[in-house]
């Protein structure tokens, strides 16, 4: 079992991430129109720096609202909200795993 002490960042609570393995598997495997690879990138941008199960609250580009989107449901089980900003950007936020599970 993986140390809770450690699991404030989703790639440290995934077993062999960043192998070549993995890196694989994730660039394979589809969740929809998203790879499981684009999907973490995507979440890593926006994650709660504190700890990844926590509520979203972010800034991303224009065209990253779809995977963003996307990767927001598969990780955290809660949905993604946007807005747009007046720089062209979007604000992003959701109430990730632990209020989308009542943990």
């Amino acid at each position: 079992m993986a140390d809770k002490t450690k699991q404030n960042n989703f790639h440290e609570d995934v077993w062999m991430r960043g192998t070549p393995a993995y890196d694989n598997w994730a660039k394979s495997t589809f969740h929809g129109p998203f790879s499981v690879y684009e999907m973490d990138v995507a979440f890593t941008r926006v994650q709660d720096k504190d700890h990844w199960k926590n509520p979203v609250n972010a800034v991303v580009e224009a065209d990253e609202v779809e995977v963003t989107r996307a990767a927001v449901a598969f990780y955290t089980g809660s949905e993604a909200h946007f807005e747009a900003r007046e720089d062209g950007r979007v604000n992003v936020w959701a109430e990730g795993y632990y209020n989308a599970v009542g943990a």
